[in-house]
């Protein structure tokens, strides 16, 4: 979840990652998601959006929002040298994947202790699975 290629829309794709968004963008393109699935009412098809998983659609608005938070942390101060960055904890087995997952909780909390540990300096904006930078 939360990978952008679960956007099949391009134009989706290509505005949550671009280097320039902002926030309110991100903001704008979360309600225009919600409207979306408003109007096509239950199981209605989305016209721009997968249907499929509000899950994976508001990971990859958040994995987009903590790159835009990370960009403007950097700009705004610098000196602090303040890491953001967004991970995935993968399949863990919980009562949110009915016990289905590969991963036990302690294994699942692995990536995110790894980022919240990471050393000064560390790249930010990153997202991170299996304890390094991935593909988004």
């Amino acid at each position: 979840a939360g990978h952008l290629r679960v956007l099949k829309n391009p134009t989706l794709q290509a505005k949550l990652s671009s280097a320039e968004i902002s926030e309110e963008e991100v903001v704008a393109l979360a309600r225009e998601y919600i409207e979306e699935v408003k109007a096509a009412g239950e199981g209605g098809a989305l016209k721009n959006w997968p249907a499929d998983s509000a899950y994976s659609v508001s990971k990859v608005l958040l994995i987009s929002l903590t790159k835009v938070q990370a960009r403007d942390m950097a700009q705004q101060r610098p000196a602090d040298k303040i890491c953001i960055s967004a991970c995935c904890p993968g399949y863990v087995a919980t009562d949110m994947s009915s016990f289905k997952g590969h991963l036990t909780p302690d294994q699942g909390a692995e990536t995110p202790t790894h980022c919240a540990l990471l050393p000064e300096g560390s790249s930010t904006g990153e997202f991170y699975r299996v304890k390094k930078i991935a593909d988004w």
